[in-house]
This record gives structure tokens, sequence and C-alpha cells, in this order.
């Protein structure tokens, strides 16, 4: 049986080849339109005051994001001076930031992130969970972000809540798995794409 390090390097390997990669990429209108409704999604959370900084400072931790930090960008044009860590399993996967974003590339696994407790403001999963195969191994890597969470931080995470029929390298993993994975966190929950 393959490790789960050996499956996602399966399952991303498939899904960027040169003859899928037009399908992910972000000159797909498709996928345009994904990341502004969840850069919308962001601008509003940012509005509300639901995502804070401590003394005008952030540091952010994009987990499973592979470098690209496109995801988020509303973040860095709200803060003056925003420290950004992208963490990947493969390291195949880690490439540079967006131009103009300053980001350390660190490949590590979810389950045991190389950063001391408290540490990060807010901690970004973009389709982590989904990706993991095994629910023990996604409460491992929940209990690391509670560990490098900061007090009064937020964890802000998009997974799929559908089985998508076209990827089945993925899985869903809907809200009730994700407090179940969370345990004491409160989850504020928006459908979005």
């Amino acid at each position: 049986m393959p490790s789960e390090r050996e499956r996602l390097e399966q399952v991303y390997g498939t899904l960027l080849t040169d003859a899928t990669i037009e399908r992910w990429s972000e000159s797909n209108p498709g996928n345009r339109a994904i990341l502004s409704e969840r850069v919308r999604c962001v601008r509003d959370m940012l509005a509300m005051g639901t995502i804070s900084q401590r003394s005008g400072k952030m540091s952010i931790l994009d987990l499973g994001s592979g470098g690209n930090t496109s995801l988020t960008p509303e973040l860095d044009a709200a803060s003056p001076d925003v420290t950004r860590i992208a963490v990947d399993l493969l390291f195949e996967r880690l490439r540079p930031a967006s131009p103009g974003v300053a980001v350390g590339l660190v490949c590590a696994d979810g389950v045991a992130l190389p950063f001391g407790d408290r540490t990060f403001d807010l901690v970004t999963l973009f389709t982590v969970f989904s990706s993991v195969g095994a629910d023990t191994t996604c409460r491992a890597i929940a209990r690391e972000v509670d560990r490098v969470l900061a007090p009064g931080g937020r964890v802000l995470w998009y997974d799929l809540r559908y089985r998508n029929p076209r990827n089945r390298g993925l899985r869903p993993f809907p809200r009730r798995q994700v407090e179940a994975t969370f345990p004491g966190f409160a989850a504020a929950c928006r459908s979005t794409t």
C-alpha cells in the first residue's frame, strides 16, 4: 500500500501534467472566477474584522500551498508587514510566490510542522483536507495547526463539500467533518464556488 506522500505525488502528478495544466491554470476563465470569489470572501472577512493582525504585523502559514500565494492577495494589500511561509509536502510543488510577495518556501509534512508554538496569526488550508486520504492524518494536521496558531489567530479553510467525478484523487470534506477535525474551534462557514 502506498504511503500518503506517494499517493499525493501520484494525484498531483496526474493533475499537473502538460496535458491538464491549463485546466488548473489562472489563465482558465473558470479558475479566475473561482479565485475572484475566494478573494471577495477574504475581503469581506477583512472588512468584518474576522481576520486581524498583531501589532500591525501579520504572520501567515499557507499550508499545502506549493508556494502559490495568489489565493489570498487581499491579505498582502491589507497589511504593511506580512510574513508569509508556504509549506508543501511535495518538494516539486514548491515554487516562487506571486511577483511582489515575499514568501518563505518550506518542504515539510503538515503532521510535524517545523515551527514554534503560537507562531502564526493566520493559517490557510486550500483543499488540504480534501487531498489527504485518512481522517487520522487530517486530525494530526489540525493538531499542528492548533499548535502553531497564535492566540486569537484564525484558520482560513477551503475544501470540497461534494465528490468531483473529474478528480477522484480528492474527497469531500464537509463542514461537519471540519468541526470534528478541529474540536473546540468556532466555525463560521460560507459556501462558495
